[in-house]
C-alpha cells in the first residue's frame, strides 16, 4: 500500500493538473470573450458605414450634376453645338437608343421563362466574358425575382464601377452590404465603394471607406493596396 507520505503527493499532483487545466479554459475563455468582443465591434463598424453610405448617396442624389446635363454644359463651353438642337449624329443615336431598348425589352421576355439558378450561371458567364450590357439584363431580371439580391446588387455596382458610372456603383454597394455585411467580397466593396467616392471628387468620404477596409480586413489585398 502507498505510504500516507505518496498518497498525499499524489493528491498534490491531481490538484496541480486541475489547476491547469483550470487556467486553460480560463483562457480559451478569454480569448472568446475578446474575439466576440472585436465580431460586435466590427459589426458596428458596418452598421456605421452603411448608415453613412444612405447619407452620401443622399446627399450626392441633390448636389450632383445628371450626367446628361453635365455633358450637354461641357459641349457649350468647347463652342459646340448646343444639346438641344437636334443634329443628325443625336438624331441617330437617340434610334439606337430606342432600338436597345427594344431588345432589353425582347431580352427580359425572353429570361422570364428561365428558372433562377440558371440565370445566375448564364449572367455570371456573361460578366466574366465582359459582357456587361447582356449581364446586367440577367442580373436585373433575377433583382426583379428578389434572387440572392446581396451577391446580385454587388456584381451590379461592379459592373457600373466599370463602366465608370460611380454613383450608380455606390447605390448598388449600399444595397448589398445592407442585405449581407459578412460576404467574402466586402472587401472588393468597401474598397470600390472609397475609390467611386474618389472619382467623384468626394475625398473626405472615400476615407472613411478605406478605413474602415483597413481595420475590418487588415490582411486583404485591397487594404494592402490601400496608401
Amino acid at each position: 500500500m502507498d505510504s500516507y507520505e505518496t498518497k498525499i503527493a499524489k493528491q498534490d499532483e491531481r490538484i496541480r493538473k486541475l489547476e491547469e487545466e483550470n487556467q486553460k479554459l480560463q483562457g480559451i475563455k478569454e480569448y472568446v470573450e475578446e474575439s466576440r468582443r472585436i465580431q460586435n465591434e466590427n459589426q458596428e463598424k458596418i452598421k456605421t458605414v452603411v448608415s453613412e453610405l444612405g447619407s452620401l448617396i443622399d446627399s450626392i442624389n441633390k448636389n450632383y450634376v445628371p450626367k446628361e446635363k453635365f455633358d450637354q454644359l461641357a459641349n457649350e463651353v468647347h463652342g459646340n453645338k448646343s444639346s438641344s438642337k437636334v443634329t443628325p449624329a443625336a438624331n441617330e443615336s437617340s434610334k439606337k437608343e430606342t432600338s436597345n431598348d427594344a431588345a432589353a425589352a425582347v431580352s427580359a421576355k425572353a429570361l422570364a421563362g428561365k428558372d433562377s439558378a440558371t440565370l445566375l450561371k448564364e449572367a455570371d458567364d456573361l460578366y466574366a466574358k465582359k459582357s456587361y450590357n447582356d449581364a446586367q439584363t440577367y442580373y436585373k431580371e433575377l433583382l426583379n425575382r428578389n434572387y440572392k439580391p446581396a451577391k446580385v446588387n454587388f456584381t451590379l455596382g461592379e459592373i457600373a464601377y466599370t463602366q465608370k458610372a460611380y454613383s450608380g456603383a455606390i447605390e448598388y454597394y449600399k444595397a448589398s452590404i445592407a442585405l449581407h455585411d459578412k460576404a467574402a467580397y466586402i472587401p472588393t466593396l468597401l474598397y470600390h465603394t472609397g475609390s467611386s467616392f474618389d472619382k467623384l471628387g468626394k475625398g473626405k468620404e472615400a476615407q472613411s471607406f478605406y478605413k474602415a477596409l483597413k481595420e475590418n480586413y487588415p490582411t486583404s489585398p485591397e487594404a494592402k493596396s490601400v496608401k
